[in-house]
Formats: C-alpha cells, structure tokens, sequence
C-alpha cells in the first residue's frame, strides 16, 4: 500500500497460513524459496525449485525486491533491533508461556472427549517445535 500523503510504501503478506513451516527446513513443498537474498538464478527466467519442482523467478528479479536489496545494512540494523526488543528469546517465550498455560486445559479436555482431537502430548511437540524454529530463526543454527 502507497501511502501518499506520508510518501511511504507498506507491504502487506498475505496468506501466512504456511508462515513458519519452513524456518528450519523446507516443509512445506509450495512455498521454498531457492534464492538468498538479492540472489539471481536463471537469468530472471522461471525455474524448478523445491520437492516438487515447482516454477519461480527470483525474487530479486523484481523492480521492488530488487529495490529493497540496497537496504540490507538496515535491515539487519532493524533485524537486530527486532531480536533484542519484541522478538527477543525472553519476550516470546514468556508469551509462548502465557499461551501455553490458556491453551494446556482446553487441547487435554478435547483430547479426553474427541477421537479426532489431537493429544496434549502431540500439541505440546508442535509448540516445542514452534520454539526450536524461534530459536533457528534468531541464530541461524
């Protein structure tokens, strides 16, 4: 979104339904993408990437991408912030936390009642997972 009035430009995601399930590896089959930042493959032509060989063009093909590839040193300027602020390992998992301590009682109680429902032992592996994929994210290791 363009805001005029203000000269600023807002890039709104969508679809974040597959958000993080590929932090730490490619898991979901549609949604890898092959290129580093700023990196360039075939030529800016479509190529197969990924389990299932799906076409993509390089993100860095495109005017905006391509744009925003001069602002790496802000980026991890703002990275950095981000990670020792409201991204920071202790400001998540306590809120990580706080979710779990709501949620723990509902996913046992459905767990008890529901054939279909997943068991509170399977619930809390994904949240373990969630906070390796955190982590991962914030170190790259």
């Amino acid at each position: 979104y363009e805001e005029p009035t203000v000269g600023t430009f807002h890039l709104i995601p969508w679809d974040l339904d597959n958000a993080f399930e590929n932090i730490e590896r490619d898991a979901n089959p549609v949604t890898p993408i092959g290129d580093d930042w700023g990196e360039v493959t075939a030529d800016c032509e479509p190529y197969p990437h990924g389990a299932w060989g799906l076409l993509q063009r390089s993100a860095a093909c495109d005017p905006l991408v391509a744009a925003m590839v001069e602002f790496t040193d802000r980026y991890a300027a703002a990275r950095r912030q981000l990670l020792s602020g409201p991204m920071s390992a202790e400001t998540v998992d306590a809120q990580l936390d706080a979710w779990v301590d709501q949620i723990a009682g509902a996913t046992a109680e459905a767990a008890a009642v529901h054939d279909d429902a997943i068991s509170e032992e399977r619930w809390r592996s994904h949240v373990d997972e969630l906070r390796r994929a955190l982590d991962h994210a914030r170190t790259g290791s």
